[in-house]
């Protein structure tokens, strides 16, 4: 039986995924693992591949494949199909685009975690590549731990105020805490659009985390069917994004009693920078559609076709008019 079910979500992976299935075989363990591939729909070779590997490993590939886009439709693919089928004490995370780059990656988390019952979730340093793995672009997370046991809070702060504590590439967490997720379903994970977030924000409640400073793993950054790439396609979604993240957070804090409460709220005031970034961006782009639509048509009066006039052509000065129309009129902007 599998002691380590490896969690491995593919979509149109056609040029990575056999060097994140190489990487699976290569791992040199005293165990035995499973891989748990699940397709989306992809419209790519990538089932075709998964085909292959599953007719040479039955005993080690286990897909499911879509016949409809899945992610699309809102389901959270790994949370419905692929933790309640895995079997192994420990679960181990690999999407299909990233892959590993230590062949004693899974043996080395395994011991550690076998030592340190106090821990819920094992990471590791990943290394940052471009699509084309022509160029390294940093690791994460960039403020590199100092190898062992990480305590509950300064974990949290990292992943919170420095940014990317863990790369997904790099989980290895209990399974029996992992169960317990999908049965109580939070709140705050359904709030949020990503998935790999919030199982470490409740990895934190179950335990410690124990960090290897050393690179066991490699994430391509900026693929083409990337949720990241997607929000710099857009706007709104990346909006959508950054105010799920926002409310998720807030109702973590909630969940876990206001025992974070400071750097939560530091990290929201964080959010919201963003967000009024980001809309500053939409507002831009659209304000002339909103104008000509609002102001369509209509019998206006001089001031309104005038306000229209400046609010179009001379943004600046338009501002800056109203900055002083409302300061006579004494209302706070």
């Amino acid at each position: 039986m599998a002691e380590v079910s490896i969690h491995c979500l593919t979509y149109n992976h056609e040029k990575y995924v056999r060097k994140t299935f190489e990487g699976f075989l290569k791992q040199k363990t005293n165990f035995a693992f499973e891989v748990l591939v699940h397709d989306d729909a992809s419209t790519d070779g990538t089932p075709e591949i998964i085909r292959e590997y599953t007719m040479k490993y039955p005993q080690i590939f286990k897909p499911v494949y879509q016949k409809e886009n899945q992610y699309s439709q809102g389901i959270m693919v790994a949370y419905v199909y692929n933790f309640p089928r895995s079997i192994g004490k420990y679960m181990a995370y690999c999407e299909g685009d990233d892959y590993w780059c230590d062949e004693n990656k899974l043996q080395k988390q395994y011991d550690i975690m076998e030592k340190h019952p106090e821990c819920s979730l094992c990471t590791h340093i990943a290394q940052i590549i471009s699509e084309d793995e022509e160029k390294t672009m940093g690791t994460i997370p960039q403020k590199s731990f100092k190898r062992g046991v990480i305590e509950e809070d300064v974990f949290l702060r990292a992943e919170l105020i420095d940014g990317w504590a863990s790369q997904t590439s790099s989980f290895f967490l209990r399974n029996e805490y992992l169960k317990q997720y999908i049965a109580e379903n939070p709140k705050y994970c359904r709030m949020m659009m990503v998935g790999d977030f919030p199982t470490v924000l409740y990895m934190l409640t179950k335990g410690k985390v124990y960090f290897i400073d050393e690179i066991m793993s490699c994430y391509r950054y900026g693929g083409a069917e990337s949720f990241r790439e997607n929000r710099k396609r857009d706007t709104f979604l990346e909006m959508r994004h950054l105010f799920s993240l926002l409310d998720g957070v807030n109702e973590y804090n909630k969940y876990t009693n206001g025992k974070y409460e400071q750097v939560i709220r530091t990290y929201m005031l964080m959010k919201l920078e963003q967000i009024n970034k980001v809309g500053r961006k939409l507002i831009e782009a659209y304000e002339p559609y909103y104008l000509e639509e609002v102001y369509k048509e209509r019998k206006s009066s001089f001031r309104m076709r005038l306000s229209y006039f400046l609010r179009k052509n001379f943004s600046p000065v338009y501002k800056l008019l109203l900055k002083g129309y409302m300061f006579i009129r004494r209302v706070k902007v």
